[in-house]
């Protein structure tokens, strides 16, 4: 599994999840306590969840060089009872070290 920056990091998932300029796309990075070579990357919108998708998850896959990519936990923070100003929805993703995505090969 590669390794980079928390700010590396923020920039791919910004090109790979982010679908839109009108929504920010927030991401958070951090490690897991329990193993340093497991992130995990925080993605969250308001109004609405980033987009997840085969073809996305794969491009993370590609990025870190391993297959053991999994959505984790995924969350919805209402905002304002009018208008949803200040919601918070999203998914966590898992990135643990594991097979090499360019290694598996497909019968």
């Amino acid at each position: 599994m590669k390794t980079y920056t928390n700010e590396e990091i923020q920039k791919k998932m910004e090109e790979i999840f982010n679908e839109n300029n009108y929504e920010k796309l927030k991401i958070e990075v951090s490690y897991s306590k329990y193993d340093a070579n497991e992130y995990r990357i925080k993605l969250s919108k308001m109004y609405s969840a980033p987009g997840l998708s085969f073809a996305k998850l794969h491009q993370v896959a590609l990025y870190f060089d391993t297959m053991n990519v999994e959505t984790e936990s995924e969350f919805a923070n209402g905002g304002c009872d009018t208008c949803d100003y200040g919601s918070s929805y999203g998914f966590t993703l898992c990135v643990r070290n594991g097979d090499s995505p360019r290694d598996v090969k497909i019968d």
